[in-house]
């Protein structure tokens, strides 16, 4: 199993939701999100990975999806200074434009 770092526990959740069980299965941690599949690709193991970056992989058949069926959300946030910043509020006003075009909400 591929994991991000020792805080990530997608891929825990993800295999208690199916089995019930807490399995510890044996765990790569790789600290880069581009890696993930990149690892797969290699077989380095499974991971969970954000389909926007998985979209190229699977069209090329490096990596598969083993069940299409499943998914697991997992919030995501914007976080900024408490400086008033008109800059900034553009910014993060184009990324939850973004962010409602592309995710499943």
């Amino acid at each position: 199993m591929v994991v991000f770092n020792r805080k990530d526990d997608l891929q825990c959740r993800f295999v208690r939701r199916i089995t019930r069980a807490r399995l510890t299965p044996p765990i790569h941690y790789l600290p880069t999100s581009t890696g993930f599949v990149e690892a797969a690709a290699h077989s380095l193991g499974w991971c969970l990975a954000q389909e926007s970056l998985v979209t190229s992989a699977l069209q090329s058949k490096t990596i598969v999806n083993i069940d299409p069926e499943r998914w697991l959300d997992a919030p995501h946030y914007w976080q900024q200074v408490a400086v008033h910043s008109s800059t900034l509020q553009h910014i993060g006003r184009a990324l939850r434009e973004v962010a409602l075009s592309v995710l499943r909400v």
